[in-house]
């Protein structure tokens, strides 16, 4: 078996560590027997890492490799159970260094790192900030033109006191 099957180029040690990072494990890139046990839980799940969302959905335009950590997931399987009934898309989520420079990222962006993901602006930011599942979120005026609303699980802040700022 190989982790090309859900979405990874190759079967290395960083892909096993992103692999790891999703599902909840020691993130070693070592392929052990509970990370392959998580991967074929993801194949028999057709590729699902969470209820609702597949690796692919959060891979990086750029390099298409997928990756997301297990906090995000968490928190977007919450949002969309409570305000996102009929699914939730990914806008972006995963951005490789290279991506995110040449869309204009911020070098420090949580996208980076698997920790972050836009979606679309269904409600407020506020309303989001109230139930406590991210650390930070930003919103996206009308006049940007994006129109999406960013959610992270980033570590330099608390889902109690989560940082909350425009782009």
């Amino acid at each position: 078996m190989s982790l090309t099957q859900i979405g990874y180029p190759v079967h290395n040690a960083q892909a096993i560590r992103f692999f790891q990072e999703s599902a909840h494990l020691v993130v070693d890139g070592i392929y052990g027997p509970l990370t392959d046990a998580a991967f074929k839980k993801v194949l028999a799940n057709n590729g699902r890492i969470s209820a609702h969302f597949t690796l692919r959905e959060f891979a990086c335009p750029h390099c298409h490799w997928p990756r997301v950590h297990y906090t995000l997931l968490a928190g977007l399987e919450k949002l969309r159970a409570a305000y996102y009934t009929n699914g939730l898309t990914i806008v972006s989520g995963y951005r490789c260094v290279q991506h995110n420079s040449d869309i204009g990222g911020a070098p420090g962006s949580w996208h980076i790192q698997g920790r972050a993901a836009d979606i679309p602006p269904l409600i407020s930011v506020d309303t989001i900030a109230a139930k406590q599942w991210f650390s930070g979120l930003e919103y996206q005026p009308k006049i940007s033109g994006r129109r999406t609303t960013h959610v992270d699980t980033r570590t330099t802040f608390t889902t109690a006191k989560p940082s909350i700022f425009a782009w």
